[in-house]
């Protein structure tokens, strides 16, 4: 998984909480490999961007865990890298360069989505070549601009004089959700479980997709599911570039086990 952005801060504030619980992390790529991962019981859980629930498999579970808000991310020369904050609409006739975003995954359908939304030009041209590749990029350029999940942890040298904008009226937000398999009594999934309750709240004045944004009830019987889209091209950058971020961790995947023994196995938004 990406070590980046909101889920896996997420991940490691409860991991701080309930350290006697093993935890073991393992990548997979796209929200369609992760849930059937889930639902054959070689990952315990996972988390993604879901929606429409008549897309989740029968006995696969989700809740909406963590809306990760955007910033703009610009070079010292962009015309709006001296703002405070801007506004979705204020965004509109600016390139947003976000080259992570691969055609078919859940999160080319979110920003096809908040394009859609708002009137913004989101490119995905060019090949990914890095994180480090992409802020260079946008430190010499006076017209690139892209977007960054507000928990996402990104350094660069003080030469890059890079600019981290607020996104404001309204925030747009990736939606994080937790999959879990109906019946899976790993103890830790369990305590993963009520840790994501405790601390999911949605903020007022928080854009997400249109199929996201029904009332969100108690972890235990919320049910929502795959939102399975089209989408755009390869690469890295802000959210939906540590989307695209293909860096393995943990080992390859066991089978189940059936007494809820052993580590808990999570994979997180390949992102």
């Amino acid at each position: 998984m990406s070590r980046r952005i909101g889920p896996a801060a997420l991940l490691r504030d409860f991991h701080r909480t309930r350290q006697e619980l093993p935890v073991e992390v393992v990548t997979l790529f796209d929200a369609r490999s992760a849930i059937e991962a889930v639902a054959s019981g070689e990952i315990d859980a996972t988390f993604r961007c879901v929606m429409a629930p008549e897309q989740l498999p029968e006995g696969i579970k989700a809740a909406r865990v963590l809306d990760e808000s955007h910033l703009l991310l610009t070079g010292p020369r962009h015309e709006l890298a001296g703002a405070d904050s801007v506004t979705p609409a204020q965004l509109s006739g600016y390139r947003i360069w976000i080259p992570g975003i691969v055609p078919g995954t859940e999160w080319a359908a979110y920003y096809q989505e908040l394009a859609g939304a708002f009137g913004l030009k989101i490119e995905a041209s060019g090949p990914n070549f890095g994180t480090e590749s992409l802020l260079e990029t946008l430190a010499e350029s006076a017209g690139l601009a892209s977007l960054m999940g507000d928990r996402v942890r990104l350094t660069w040298p003080a030469e890059c004089d890079l600019r981290r904008i607020a996104v404001r009226d309204p925030v747009p937000a990736y939606p994080h959700s937790l999959v879990w398999r109906a019946g899976n009594r790993h103890p830790a999934l369990a305590a993963l479980r009520e840790f994501c309750d405790a601390t999911w709240h949605q903020e007022p004045g928080t854009w997400v997709p249109e199929s996201a944004r029904s009332e969100v009830p108690r972890l235990p019987s919320l049910e929502l599911a795959l939102h399975r889209p089209v989408g755009s091209q390869s690469g890295y950058q802000g959210q939906g570039g540590e989307h695209g971020e293909r860096a393995a961790a943990g080992t390859a995947p066991r089978p189940p086990q059936a007494d809820g023994k052993g580590p808990l196995r999570e994979q997180n938004d390949n992102v």
